[in-house]
């Protein structure tokens, strides 16, 4: 049985993740030139760090391609970080991890600090 952060390495991809980086670097910085002057606020489905959920499902995709796309972004665009104060409140136990949710949150906020 897997564990949800185990990967499959396959023989043959069926996802070009390169591909995916480049066409979603192109996408998001056509949509920032659309809104000259404004601000362009973007909703990151999934994991933002280490999804490894997509890399299992998607065979191909880097774990951390969606960090590598804002990382290709720096100067360009900043990120916000919105969390669910409901679940912070309650106290929310992730399943798949030994820490809260609360926890989690600061966890992946230094992540990101560190990293792009």
């Amino acid at each position: 049985m897997l564990n949800s952060s185990d990967t499959i390495n396959f023989k043959k991809h069926g996802f070009d993740g390169d591909k995916y980086i480049r066409l979603q670097k192109e996408k998001i910085l056509d949509r920032i030139a659309d809104f000259s002057g404004g601000r362009l606020y973007l909703e990151i489905g999934g994991k933002f760090m280490n999804d490894t959920h997509a890399s299992r499902v998607l065979p191909g995709f880097d774990h951390e391609s969606k960090k590598q796309i804002f990382t290709s972004l720096k100067g360009q665009a900043e990120i916000l970080f919105c969390v669910n104060a409901n679940d912070i409140l309650s106290n929310r136990q992730l399943s798949n991890q030994n820490i809260d949710y609360k926890e989690y949150v600061y966890q992946m906020i230094r992540n990101i600090e560190r990293n792009i």
